[in-house]
């Protein structure tokens, strides 16, 4: 819940050094929906531009939600869902966030899930939502793509970035400051 359409100025920031840098990673930033069309013009397709969540049904009664298909109508290209903060604040478990997932998927938008293991299964090395997601897609499974969410900043970006399995980022805070942002983005242009 951060961002004024004075904060615009950082998209066209980071939008400016992706043009200019040309990274080989996906950039993409995630805003308000209040702030979607406006980032979208500014980033001129340099970056993609995403919802920070969906609802799950496409219209109704539902004050305050936003649908999957509003989110694509104001110029999105992906939207986050399962947020643990979603999960912690307002009680969403695995069946409201696969609903929400499927209802980005039927209106066009590419879905960052987020899900978890825990502490102790990373430091053991079981890769463990890799091993997830090759029991239930097969030799797709080893085709998605795994971010690491957790307090990535310019001073850890490298060596989290590096890890096996990891293949991006949800950047938080640090992605609020263009600077910071574009450290990520070059530590992981150096990974």
């Amino acid at each position: 819940m951060n961002g004024l359409s004075s904060q615009l100025r950082e998209i066209q920031a980071i939008a400016s050094a992706v043009a200019a840098t040309r990274p080989v990673a996906e950039i993409l930033i995630f805003t308000p929906a209040t702030l979607i069309e406006g980032a979208v013009q500014i980033a001129a397709g340099r970056i993609g531009i995403g919802g920070q969540d969906c609802d799950a049904t496409i219209s109704g009664a539902f004050t305050g939600d936003i649908s999957a298909q509003m989110l694509k109508d104001a110029g999105a290209c992906s939207v986050i869902v399962g947020h643990s903060e979603r999960r912690q604040h307002h009680g969403e478990t695995d069946a409201m966030v696969a609903a929400k997932a499927n209802a980005a998927w039927r209106a066009g938008l590419q879905v960052i899930l987020c899900i978890g293991e825990t502490q102790s299964q990373r430091r053991d090395g079981r890769a463990f939502i890799r091993h997830c997601l090759e029991l239930r897609l097969g030799a797709e499974g080893t085709e998605v793509r795994i971010f690491y969410g957790g307090s990535v900043k310019p001073s850890n970006a490298h060596e989290l970035l590096a890890l096996p399995e990891v293949g991006g980022a949800l950047i938080g805070g640090a992605s609020l400051k263009a600077a910071e942002f574009e450290a990520i983005i070059r530590a992981f242009s150096n990974t």
